[in-house]
């Protein structure tokens, strides 16, 4: 078993504190891992959970409301994109839903 250490900025650490999410981030991390992510990859793809977790408490979201459509709401609000660029066959909501299945 490889030992992995990931370091997230002293922001990150801050907003998890507060998150919706933060009961989950040991169970992502341990996903990656599973999935033998190397750390930096990890690592960025554990900054996009804690941008999650800020956007859902900025916006008072339980994790209990965590669905397709809060995915979509997020994606639109910090990648600037419309919300119809998320309606083509290829960009479904399903193929963007696979990327949250450890938690689902």
């Amino acid at each position: 078993m490889r030992s992995t250490t990931i370091h997230l900025p002293p922001a990150a650490q801050r907003w998890l504190r507060n998150s919706p999410i933060t009961p989950y981030v040991l169970i992502y991390l341990d996903y990656l891992t599973k999935c033998r992510y190397a750390d930096e990859t990890t690592e960025h793809y554990l900054a996009g959970f804690v941008h999650l977790g800020l956007w859902m408490g900025l916006n008072h979201l339980r994790i209990g409301e965590f669905d397709e459509t809060v995915v979509t709401q997020f994606l639109v609000a910090k990648l600037k994109l419309p919300a119809a660029y998320f309606s083509y066959p290829f960009r479904s909501q399903s193929g963007l839903w696979s990327f949250f299945t450890p938690f689902t």
